[in-house]
């Protein structure tokens, strides 16, 4: 005979809702804490070019400066080209960007295209970026100005670190990076002559040392600037392109091929047979000789000469930069003096003109022997010059 027991029957039945309660609440999947974004600022050191011997070229970032940051989690671009801009001090951005990246990756200047140029499975800086490089470290072959023709196609890159733990990251995910330049300098100077550098970095050599004629990169013609006195060329470090430096010396024409092979954001000095002797620094000064090469003999030096070498092209008679009129400066450039020509062109039959104070009266005007003492051109205050009647 069958009993029904309702006791162990409730019992057996809370039992297995007990079980099945229980085994619903230990398999329920873990539910993953929500990201977090948070607003950059980055400090980027920025050491400029080595040149050697403990001496830099800096290139300070100047407020409003644009760089570009990319966040990279195992392979994944997980924040592309973040536009960070400069207030003088912090680089930082109004987009937000996670701080879960496993590399934080900056450079500058700012390519909106930069996105498709970088390798976003590159574990370092250098390889991440070397498309960017490729594309847009390029600088100008008239490199007579660093600031205007070389940095502005140099890119600068880093790896950046987050500055503090997660857990102390409230507002702002802090960064700190020190960049990499991707151009390199390689520098020389010619055998003979004394090299004299003016505090403004123009450098100039006496007569007798060797002249360029000519600087290429293949057929390409060069333009090279000056640094520390010494003829300096930028070009994108790790090339194989060599540099081809003509030059003439005791009227002897020569040429040598340098190697490009300065390091990145480094320099590479080459000497060229016996070098030059560096005089250090001088200002160019009134009285100076100015020669048809390009080269002055300072005026100390004529003393103790009694003929000076051949190939005077002027004297130097204005070294206040305050007294280069704005004409002078578009007409010239970079002024860093004036030149009193030593030989004037043929005027009315003679090929010398007296310089004086005031202008001459054309002969048109009926005055042929007279001076107008009332005219002063504003085009170069404080100076007046006689007009020349070819």
């Amino acid at each position: 005979m069958k009993f029904f027991n309702p006791v162990l029957s409730l019992a057996v039945l809370a039992g297995t809702f007990c079980f099945v309660s229980c085994s619903s609440e230990d398999d329920e999947p873990e539910v993953p804490e929500p990201t977090k974004d948070y607003k950059v600022q980055l400090t980027l050191t920025d050491n400029g070019f080595d040149l050697g011997s403990g001496q830099s070229l800096a290139t300070p970032a100047t407020a409003g400066d644009k760089a570009g940051l990319f966040v990279v989690d195992n392979g994944t671009l997980v924040a592309s080209n973040v536009e960070l801009t400069y207030d003088g001090t912090v680089w930082s951005a109004d987009e937000t960007v996670p701080a879960t990246g496993t590399h934080y990756f900056v450079y500058k200047p700012f390519k909106s295209d930069a996105t498709s140029k970088v390798t976003a499975s590159a574990t370092n800086a250098t390889d991440f970026f070397s498309g960017v490089v490729d594309a847009y470290a390029k600088p100008d072959n008239n490199q007579t100005s660093i600031e205007t023709s070389v940095l502005p196609f140099d890119v600068t890159y880093a790896s950046a670190a987050v500055t503090a733990s997660k857990a102390d990251i409230t507002e702002d995910l802090k960064l700190a990076a020190t960049a990499t330049h991707a151009l390199a300098i390689t520098s020389w100077e010619l055998p003979g002559g004394t090299t004299y550098t003016t505090s403004s970095g123009f450098a100039y050599s006496t007569p007798g040392g060797a002249k360029a004629t000519a600087v290429k990169v293949g057929s390409a013609t060069v333009t090279p600037c000056t640094i520390d006195g010494a003829m300096a060329y930028f070009h994108k470090a790790g090339g194989t392109d060599k540099l081809t430096v003509e030059y003439t010396l005791n009227g002897q024409a020569s040429s040598t091929d340098l190697a490009l092979d300065a390091a990145a954001g480094t320099r590479s000095h080459k000497v060229i047979g016996n070098g030059t002797t560096n005089g250090g620094k001088r200002e160019l000064t009134v009285g100076d000789l100015y020669y048809r090469d390009g080269s002055v003999l300072p005026v100390e030096k004529l003393t103790e000469m009694t003929t000076a070498p051949e190939g005077v092209a002027g004297v130097i008679f204005c070294t206040d930069p305050s007294r280069f009129s704005a004409e002078e400066k578009d007409l010239l450039g970079e002024v860093h003096a004036l030149v009193i020509s030593a030989k004037m062109g043929d005027v009315n039959g003679r090929t010398y003109l007296p310089w004086n104070d005031t202008y001459r009266i054309s002969d048109g005007e009926g005055y042929p022997d007279r001076n107008d003492e009332t005219v002063e051109n504003d085009k170069y205050p404080g100076l007046t010059l006689p007009i020349l009647v070819e």
